[in-house]
């Protein structure tokens, strides 16, 4: 037995992480963030991954995949240690997958222009000739780029 711990509540859809194992979907972790995997061969090399297409922006994870060796007669843990953002804030006008800065960080455009940011500060994004700057703070979550 592998336990699975991302030590994290399920994304905003109240659905769990996907939790892949041996390259295979092996199931989704529970309203605590975890999950058991019974199928483990002991003494052999077994890979454990989170499903990065599929974790909301909230998720972010030091390591995305670790491998493991399950003793004969026990059960062996593999945690998930979650980074946690600031913010998810809004940018209008801005392609999916635009990177934008803000000091000497850089922050990827998601889905609808969702981002997660843990900086505040004057973003600024170049791109075949658009241009635009807007001044990230704490308490504003949506912005456009103009």
């Amino acid at each position: 037995i592998i336990l699975v711990d991302t030590d994290k509540k399920p994304n905003q859809n109240n659905e769990g992480l996907e939790i892949y194992h041996q390259n295979k979907l092996s199931g989704l972790t529970d309203e605590d963030g975890s999950y058991a995997i019974v199928n483990a061969i002991p003494y052999s090399k077994e890979k454990i991954e989170l499903n990065l297409k599929t974790l909301p922006l909230d998720k972010n994870f030091e390591i995305f995949k670790k491998e493991i060796i399950v003793p004969y007669y026990g059960a062996a843990k593999v945690k998930f240690n979650q980074i946690l953002p600031d913010a998810i804030i809004k940018v209008k006008n801005l392609p999916l997958g635009a990177i934008f800065k803000i000091k000497d960080y850089s922050f990827i455009v998601g889905k609808d222009g969702e981002t997660s940011v843990n900086q505040i500060g004057l973003a600024t994004f170049e791109s075949d000739g658009l241009k635009c700057s807007f001044n990230v703070s704490e308490n504003q979550k949506e912005y456009e780029c103009k």
